[in-house]
């Protein structure tokens, strides 16, 4: 266990699984003190128990995002911890995708967009709200928003939920610049393609290795929630206070990549011309 986030305070929403689950288990081997959210209280007494195991201290609230008090009441169980000084807005319901109320534009009924809204953004914006209030007095906050490529690469059937991450980047940098007189600061991360185990039902996510199409976007390899972690505890910690209102790409590099496949030969690195046309690099 480290001190990098020794004397911190962090609220993380949708902690309960997936990257929150990570990232949570990361802020409390570095120091911090942890607020874990979620809907299943199951599940976040699980990441509680884990949690203790190296070293942290925590506490859960179950929290729905679409319920008008959930910013008081996560700031209030954060504050059985000390003053709040960091949030993660991870929380976005990816069941939305999987069970169709997310889809095209023309076919999604004004219920099915404004509940995409209400989870994905009016939720993270009422947690926000009330933190930014106590961070403010505090003289001193970290905001990391966990954004998507979807943000600013359109991905048919799921309408809503780029709208959402487009709008959680602008108010990304909206928030970064009416607070830093008040040394709040405030990121986000873009991520790509994560493999994901869902702990509650052992769903598993995308399989980047079994998807040629995916393989192509990545310069690395398949994601980790773990990936997502390591950026967010450096946004939160004070190796970032010089950063404030940008969109990180954790992506394997897949924000460089144009996503068609190749139109002309592959490089092929120390074998000999087979074909006209043919690129050889030594």
């Amino acid at each position: 266990m480290s001190d990098r986030l020794a004397g911190e305070v962090a609220i993380i929403t949708g902690s309960t699984h997936g990257i929150g689950r990570a990232t949570a288990l990361r802020f409390a081997s570095e120091g911090a003190s942890v607020v874990v959210t979620g809907r299943d209280a199951r599940a976040g007494e699980e990441v509680l128990q884990r949690l203790d195991e190296v070293g942290g201290k925590g506490t859960f609230v179950a929290a729905d995002l679409t319920d008008p008090s959930v910013g008081e009441r996560v700031l209030e169980a954060a504050e059985s911890l000390g003053v709040p000084t960091i949030l993660v807005n991870n929380a976005a319901s990816s069941d939305l995708v999987r069970n169709g109320v997310d889809r095209a534009l023309s076919e999604m009924e004004d219920e099915n967009w404004e509940f995409i809204l209400n989870v994905n953004l009016t939720g993270t914006v009422r947690i926000t709200r009330a933190l930014l209030r106590r961070m403010a007095a505090a003289g001193h906050g970290a905001i990391i928003n966990i954004s998507s490529r979807a943000a600013v690469s359109g991905v048919p059937g799921i309408d809503g939920y780029t709208a959402v991450k487009g709008a959680l980047e602008s108010l990304t940098r909206s928030i970064a610049v009416e607070y830093a007189e008040y040394g709040v600061r405030c990121n986000a991360v873009q991520v790509a393609f994560v493999q994901v185990v869902d702990e509650r039902e052992g769903r598993a996510g995308i399989d980047a290795k079994k998807d040629d199409r995916l393989n192509r976007l990545l310069l690395t390899r398949p994601g980790r929630p773990e990936d997502v972690a390591n950026a967010v505890v450096f946004l939160a910690s004070a190796e970032a206070e010089f950063v404030t209102g940008v969109v990180l790409p954790v992506d394997g590099g897949a924000s460089a990549v144009s996503g068609f496949p190749w139109l002309s030969a592959k490089p092929a690195f120390g074998e000999s011309s087979g074909s006209a046309g043919a690129l050889v690099w030594s």
